[in-house]
Parts: C-alpha cells; structure tokens; sequence
C-alpha cells in the first residue's frame, strides 16, 4: 500500500485528496484523522479503480477530508483479503500564511455582455479549490442589489449558481471568490436582458439513451434563426422552433462516494446542457442555456 497524495508537508487549503495504491486484493480500507479538533476514526468514504484483469497493481481515492489547523495526522488501516494487515501514515500541516494569492475562478457561462433572451439564467464558474466560497450579486436598474451565497461548488471546482434573476437592460454581475485563508478576488460581468425572449421544452427521458435528440421550443422573435448545441433549427412563423440530430453537452457531474468499493466514474447525477442560439445573419442576437436531467 502506498499513499501518493498527500506527501508529509504544509498545505495551504482545508481540504484534500487522500490518494494512492495497492497491490493485491483488499477487504476493507479506512483512515483516521487526527487534529486539533479531535480523532475521527474508520472513516471510509473512497473509491476504487480496479486494473485491467491480471493485472495486481489498483488505486484508490477518498475525495476532499477536511483539515484543521496546524498539524493533521491521516492514518491509513488496509486488510487483505489474505489476512495481512498494513498500516501507512501521513503527515499533513494547514498553514493558511502560505497562501497569498487571490482565489482563482474562471467564468464559464455566460461570457460577458452576453444577451440572455430570459427572466432567469445560471452562472457556472471554474475554481482551482473547491473550498472556496462563492457569493454573486446582482445590481439591477428597478430593485436595490440582490445577493445570492447559495452556489453549488462540486469536487471538481465547477461552480453552479442557479436561478439568477434578470430585467431587460443591464444587469451587472458580480461574482466574489474568497477562500479559506481570507483572500478574495471579483470578477464582474454585464449581462443584458434581451426583449428576445427564448423558451425550450422538457426533453422527453426517453432520449437519453439515444445518441442524439429532438429539441423543441419557442422564440419570441421568428425572423431569427436559431441554432441548438450548433445543430441550426427550423423556425415556423409563429415562433415555434424545432432541431432534430442535437448533440448532448454534458458539463456537470456529481460524483457519489460512500462508505464501501465504487468505480470512479460513478455518477448518481448528470445534467447535460442545451444552448439555444438565435442570429440575424451571422450577429448573435440573444442566447439562453437549458439544462435537463436523466
């Protein structure tokens, strides 16, 4: 058994990745931490990534075990199923002075001074460390400023901040980034509300098992074309549009690790992702994104 992640040293985050491998088949895996706020012992939330077949050598993860701070003792237990038993340790030391950098995040969607042909839209963002905490505002011309601090941030860093309001006009967005240390940084964006409004229908569940689907909704401006994840639609004169052979863009998944063996790659949730375009001539318009679940 060998631990690659984390090795004996400081860390400036309060979270980490437990990583490693072993040789051989095992029957049980747990760890210990030891810290300032006391011994949390068995636990055994990890994954396995199983070798090929005749091959000895598997790997293990336990996703984001919390730090405090100073000094954090991570005691590894492995039984085999041969009845050996090993025991690994590492040492890790949660220094927040060694972290002076501003967090740093990344704006997926949408780019700024997008049009958004709705009433609502969601914010995803990318950060380096999924401890960082998110809070987003919205300055709108008719209310005071609303505040949002519930955004959802997944063990990859992807962040999701749904349901954000929007007025026609301008609409500044400011996302704030802090973590653990105390360092922030801002990144502010201006989204319009377009006149254009853009709506899609449910997709049916059963077109998740197929390759591709049909897409449907309305617009409330025909004169545009639209276009669907880049598959152009067709558009009726009364606003309905319709595109078949639409791809699907799956950019968020939930990862579940509970106590016992799983696969990586195990998913108890996807959301895959349609943006429906609409343009005059070459010029984009407006644009709103879609998201549906299995």
């Amino acid at each position: 058994m060998v631990i690659t992640s984390p090795t004996n040293g400081v860390v400036s985050t309060p979270s980490i990745q437990l990583k490693g491998y072993f040789v051989g088949s095992i029957s049980s895996l747990a760890y210990d931490m030891i810290n300032s706020e006391g011994c949390q012992t068995n636990q055994g939330n990890y994954a396995i990534k199983w070798g090929p077949e005749g091959v000895a050598t598997n790997y293990f993860e336990s996703s984001y075990l919390s730090l405090s701070k100073g000094t954090n003792l991570i005691v590894l237990h492995t039984s085999f199923d041969d009845g050996r038993t090993l025991t690994n340790q590492v040492t890790c030391m949660l220094d927040y002075g060694k972290s002076t950098n501003p967090p740093e995040i990344k704006i997926m969607w949408p780019p700024n001074e997008t049009s958004i042909g709705g009433s609502m839209f969601t914010l995803q963002a990318q950060i380096a460390d999924p401890s960082t905490t998110i809070r987003v505002s919205v300055s709108r011309q008719s209310v005071p400023p609303l505040e949002f601090d519930d955004a959802i941030i997944e063990h990859s860093g992807l962040v999701i901040v749904k349901d954000l309001p929007l007025e026609d006009g301008t609409n500044v967005i400011s996302v704030v980034a802090k973590d653990a240390a105390g360092n922030s940084n801002t990144t502010n964006l201006n989204i319009y509300g377009s006149p254009v409004k853009i709506t899609m229908r449910p997709v049916n569940p059963e077109q998740f098992n197929q390759q591709f689907a049909t897409i449907s909704g309305t617009i409330s401006d025909a004169s545009l074309t639209v276009w669907v994840n880049g598959q152009q639609a067709t558009v009726s004169t009364n606003g309905q549009w319709k595109a078949d052979g639409v791809t699907y863009v799956q950019t968020r998944s939930i990862h579940s690790l509970k106590p016992g063996f799983h696969q990586f790659g195990h998913r108890s949730n996807v959301t895959f992702y349609f943006t429906v375009s609409a343009f005059k001539e070459k010029a984009m318009i407006v644009t709103q994104r879609f998201e549906s679940s299995p």
